[in-house]
């Protein structure tokens, strides 16, 4: 009976996703997602892959990690298994503090720390009809207390939400601007103060706009921009100096800027093949590079803070996702999860 358990424990481990890496903010750490014990967690590890523990208890599934600014918590969702909705959580990285922030009856998702560690940023469903509905973006205090409302659109939706580095503001992506009769949602980056206040629409279409993320200096926008082939553009947070950066024959999305300002980090899609790969290029859209050199199905790359080592998630060597890093450059590729 006890070889049988062992198999089975090795077999789910083999058979586990692990993806979606997210430094501490002193890079000294990772935290991810894996089902590895059965149900969605979120582990934290060594950034060489040591010491990989679960964050999380186990009794519901886990998703969207952010770390606080001083790397002793992580916020995150939860699925409800009572009422089949996600609520905001946040528990110390050793798992031993957790704390239930929202219980609103409907999907509270994507939460995000402010980087002054004041506030937790996240999206709201309006209503919890049958597949969800319109969100609005709100903040609430880490102890759970002062839940605010920001964006007051109930007919749109308000989502992936990011705070500047200073805190003062938030960019936000939005359908508020959709026209009655359009085949499709329109979908442009905003920003607004963090108290919800002044919000203005940054950038003009034609296509959607979305995936916003800041630039380290907080004077730029990275964004992912069109709707058939998607490419990675840039935008003055005041709304001028509007480039498209990338014009590859794939979807380019997801820009992560570097911690000198000076590279942005992408994920390309080949729609037809269901394969992605990752790039790097300087902050003007210039020294296109592939990483790593040899890409095979890599995505969501993740610069550490040091700026000396990209994270990311590849199926590159088995059927499920694994966590990597590698160099900027793309060499020296070390897999982190799922040697066991």
């Amino acid at each position: 009976m006890q070889l049988q358990s062992t198999v089975q424990a090795s077999l789910a481990k083999a058979q586990a996703e692990n993806y979606m890496p997210h430094w501490s903010p002193d890079g000294s750490k990772l935290s991810y997602i894996s089902n590895r014990d059965g149900k969605f967690q979120i582990y934290v590890m060594d950034r060489d892959g040591e010491n990989q523990q679960r964050v999380t208890d186990g009794a519901r599934h886990c998703f969207y990690p952010d770390w606080s600014p001083d790397g002793e918590k992580i916020v995150y969702q939860a699925l409800d298994p009572v009422d089949n909705d996600y609520d905001i959580f946040t528990s110390s990285v050793d798992g031993t503090e957790t704390r239930q922030l929202t219980d609103n009856k409907v999907d509270d998702e994507q939460p995000v720390w402010s980087p002054d560690g004041k506030k937790i940023l996240y999206q709201s469903e309006v209503d919890d009809g049958e597949w969800g509905g319109p969100e609005e973006l709100w903040t609430i205090n880490p102890d759970g207390t002062e839940n605010m409302q920001l964006t007051r659109t109930p007919e749109a939706y308000e989502y992936q939400a990011v705070w500047s580095p200073d805190s003062s503001k938030i960019a936000f992506v939005s359908t508020r601007d959709t026209q009655p009769g359009d085949m499709y949602n329109q979908y442009e980056v905003y920003v607004m103060n963090g108290d919800g206040s002044d919000q203005r629409r940054l950038t003009q279409g034609p296509d959607s706009s979305y995936n916003p993320a800041w630039s380290p200096d907080g004077k730029k926008i990275a964004f992912t921009y069109g709707r058939d082939v998607s490419d990675i553009g840039a935008i003055n947070v005041d709304g001028g100096d509007r480039t498209i950066l990338t014009d590859l024959p794939t979807d380019d999305k997801w820009p992560e800027w570097s911690p000198d300002g000076k590279s942005i980090a992408f994920t390309s899609e080949y729609p037809n093949f269901l394969l992605y790969e990752m790039h790097t290029m300087n902050a003007d859209g210039t020294g296109l590079a592939t990483i790593p050199e040899n890409p095979l199905d890599d995505k969501l790359p993740k610069w550490s803070p040091d700026g000396t080592r990209i994270a990311f998630h590849s199926t590159r060597e088995t059927h499920q996702d694994e966590i990597y890093t590698c160099d900027p450059d793309g060499k020296n590729v070390v897999r982190l999860t799922g040697l066991e």
